[in-house]
């Protein structure tokens, strides 16, 4: 759908804030082409669009969002590692 390319488009933008609202909306969407995109997603060069994606696809049940909070708590980023912990606390 039209709204969903949209969305897809959104996850690229060159602002990280709109990234993220992006990747909330394919996290509660069911399109399986978003969810794809989510787990492209994890391979940016941010940590906080990866932790987004990752929160997102966990709470999807998604192994690959649940593989990428546990690499994302090693980080060096104490931002990070406290949205892995607030995540973990909340599943």
């Amino acid at each position: 759908s039209s709204s969903s390319e949209l969305v897809a488009k959104l996850m690229n933008d060159p602002n990280e804030r709109v990234r993220r609202a992006a990747i909330q909306a394919a996290g509660s969407s069911s399109e399986e082409t978003l969810h794809e995109d989510l787990t492209a997603s994890l391979r940016h060069p941010s940590p906080v669009v990866q932790l987004e994606a990752a929160r997102q696809l966990h709470r999807m049940g998604n192994e690959e969002g649940s593989k990428a909070l546990r690499r994302l708590i090693a980080s060096t980023d104490a931002e990070i590692r406290r949205g892995v912990l607030a995540e973990a606390s909340l599943s």
